[in-house]
């Protein structure tokens, strides 16, 4: 019984330690849009809070508290995620899959994302109706069967390093857009 006990004990400890450590798996990513300042992977009112405490010097800029891009932290970065956040921006800035940093103007009408981290930023931002194709390994990853099935049951265009079809579509860098 009591060696029971122990095995039971273990598991349950090492069952505790994978849920306390699954967040961490989840962190791995950020969400690269500029306007995401306290670095969330949300834009929201906190956004907005945490860019008034940089402008107040309480609070230390972000990669992404310069939402309009200018070079500095202030009311218009304020008022451009407000803007985000209603939806009634005109351009996002957003960090490619190639790390530059690309503008885009708004209204996006349709996406197709190429890569993983792509995907992903569809499914944060609840958008994944926006994509009208997808690559070839999104469509055949098992991952998006579960995490993201609407994507994965859409047209393939290929690879995302040999993108076929044709299709005339903006690119930048792993996701391709049309306005």
């Amino acid at each position: 019984m009591r060696k029971t006990s122990r095995i039971f004990l273990a598991i349950f400890v090492a069952f505790f330690a994978l849920l306390t450590a699954m967040p961490a798996f989840a962190s791995d990513y950020t969400l690269g849009i500029f306007g995401n300042a306290n670095m969330d992977d949300r834009i929201d009112e906190a956004d907005v809070a945490y860019i008034e405490g940089v402008i107040a010097a309480s609070n230390k800029p972000t990669l992404l508290s310069d939402t309009n891009g200018d070079g500095s932290v202030n009311q218009k970065d304020v008022e451009q995620v407000q803007k985000i956040i209603k939806g009634s921006e005109e351009q996002l800035i957003l960090i490619d899959d190639a790390n530059r940093t690309v503008r885009i103007d708004m209204p996006i009408k349709s996406v197709v994302p190429l890569v993983d981290r792509d995907a992903k930023t569809l499914g944060v931002l609840d958008a994944e109706d926006m994509a009208v194709a997808v690559s070839s390994n999104i469509k055949e990853s098992k991952e998006y069967q579960i995490i993201l099935p609407q994507l994965a049951r859409l047209s393939s265009v290929g690879s995302w390093t040999d993108v076929n079809g044709g299709v005339k579509l903006s690119n930048y860098g792993g996701i391709k857009l049309t306005t």
